[in-house]
């Protein structure tokens, strides 16, 4: 086992309340609960010896792997391949219905083939931090820690490794084991005998849980794999019992629900003509960013369409006087004579991609000829062979060492852009260019270094909704001009 694999050599598992990352070499080396933010369990993605891991595979160097998602699902296979036979770990999380937070969240592991498998099971709690101790039967084994339990059950012999657990099985043709680990608050109820055919069960119901709901998608586009495994990876990231949305499975915090906070757009209306720090947060100090003042136009905007199309009440004049002051603000002060182009702050010549989203939130038409000069400006500065660059930390310091990579979320707001504009042949090569440097299942880390390997937080989740973004606007323009 590699102590440090690659980030994108990596599958993703979830419950739709926290995940868990699979590398291809069927090692658990992120896994946290009882939410997506919680202290890890598993985490040796970050500290291969004290961060903990579950490992389910063959103990042998002749062995090939191959890692794939079943059709539609969430439901990731681990082959494993060598002279003497074939061997797969299926993985999975029986997904939440309910919407209800719960500490209780279960980590299912399938094994079939006629390979030796060798588990290993070392959980870290809080990161690492939290001491545990272990009671062991013969089949299962329960750790306890403070604050939370972890149950673990196999269909086979484990054995005491200090206050960790190992085990080791052999498949005749046919066969299937499994390995199941639960975790749940200090002293909850032990979890159900594990049976195989229990477990097989379970693999099937959560299959045919993703079919279902993958059913509803409307796409009927031109990249359909690659779109519906952006979804289901969106659907993955979402915490269930609020709806939020995480940046990645590996950090990313949900929304609290209730509390004191509310921004309605009375409130903004007074607030938005303050300094900020910008989306991409560079250190370099507060600043008039465009992009704060164009999503502050997008916010007045869309509230006036609500307002008006639910019928609510709201101070029309005001949320309109408040927009129409952005438009011309953003017109006159993010606008660099020097570059011919729209640009990261009021005052400053740095072009930012995060102004991409400037037509799709329909702040300027698409082929408006200072938003053509941008997309011009943007080509020189920040492309290089049709990915994208935030920004140019040379031109806007963010105080830290070190080159940055391309950010795929730019990369396919950038095939998103000029696919409005007209640029057919430049968006769709941006698009199916960047389609080359997923991982071997689909998915997007948040950037992609030097070398061409993916960098960043894992999977990260605006990067497959652009991609979803950037492939319907393709696809509309594409149908749009074989009509003509």
């Amino acid at each position: 086992m590699d102590r440090y694999p690659p980030i994108a050599e990596h599958g993703l598992v979830g419950d739709l309340q926290t995940a868990a990352l699979v590398s291809s070499q069927g090692v658990v080396d992120w896994f946290a609960a009882p939410r997506f933010d919680s202290p890890s369990i598993f985490a040796a993605l970050l500290d291969h010896d004290g961060g903990g891991y579950m490992l389910l595979a063959p103990e042998r160097s002749d062995v090939t792997c191959k890692q794939l998602y079943y059709p539609d699902t969430a439901i990731l296979m681990t082959r494993f391949m060598s002279p003497d036979g074939v061997g797969e770990v299926v993985d999975f999380m029986p997904p939440d219905r309910t919407r209800t937070a719960t500490d209780r969240h279960t980590l299912m592991r399938v094994v079939r083939g006629t390979v030796e498998f060798t588990l290993e099971c070392r959980p870290r709690f809080d990161y690492g931090r939290a001491e545990h101790q272990l009671e062991l039967g013969e089949n299962t084994g329960l750790f306890r820690s403070p604050g939370m339990d972890a149950h673990l059950q196999a269909s086979f012999p484990l054995e005491r490794d200090g206050r960790d657990v190992r085990g080791r099985v052999t498949l005749s043709a046919g066969e299937s084991g499994g390995v199941v680990f639960t975790v749940c608050a200090s002293g909850g109820e032990a979890p159900a005998s594990l049976t195989v055919d229990g477990l097989t069960a379970q693999a099937d119901d959560t299959g045919q849980f993703w079919q279902e709901w993958l059913r509803q998608s409307r796409y009927r586009g031109r990249w359909p794999e690659l779109v519906h495994r952006s979804v289901i990876t969106l659907k993955l990231l979402t915490y269930a019992p609020t709806g939020a949305l995480v940046a990645a499975a590996t950090m990313g915090l949900p929304e609290q629900v209730g509390g004191e906070r509310t921004r309605t757009l009375d409130w903004f209306a007074e607030a938005w003509d303050r300094p900020d720090e910008g989306i991409w947060e560079t250190r370099g100090g507060r600043q008039s960013f465009t992009f704060s003042r164009v999503m502050s136009w997008a916010a007045f905007d869309q509230g006036l369409r609500l307002a008006e199309h639910f019928r609510r009440p709201a101070d029309v004049a005001k949320w309109r006087s408040t927009r129409d002051t952005i438009l011309e603000q953003v017109m006159e002060h993010g606008w660099s004579e020097q570059e011919g182009a729209f640009v990261q702050h009021y005052g400053g010549d740095v072009l930012d991609a995060s102004l991409l989203l400037m037509p799709r939130v329909q702040f300027v038409a698409p082929r408006d000829p200072a938003w053509l000069a941008t997309l011009d400006a943007m080509d020189r500065k920040l492309v290089s062979d049709s990915l994208v660059y935030r920004y140019d930390p040379a031109a806007s310091p963010d105080g830290l060492r070190g080159s940055e990579g391309t950010f795929s979320l730019c990369t396919f707001l950038y095939a998103d852009a000029p696919a409005r504009a007209g640029r057919l042949p430049q968006a769709r090569y941006t698009f199916e260019k960047m389609q080359t440097h997923a991982n071997h299942i689909g998915l997007f880390a948040e950037e992609i270094g030097p070398s061409g390997g993916q960098l960043g937080n894992f999977p990260q989740a605006f990067t497959h909704l652009s991609l979803i973004m950037a492939a319907t606007t393709l696809d509309e323009a594409l149908d749009a001009e074989s009509r003509r």
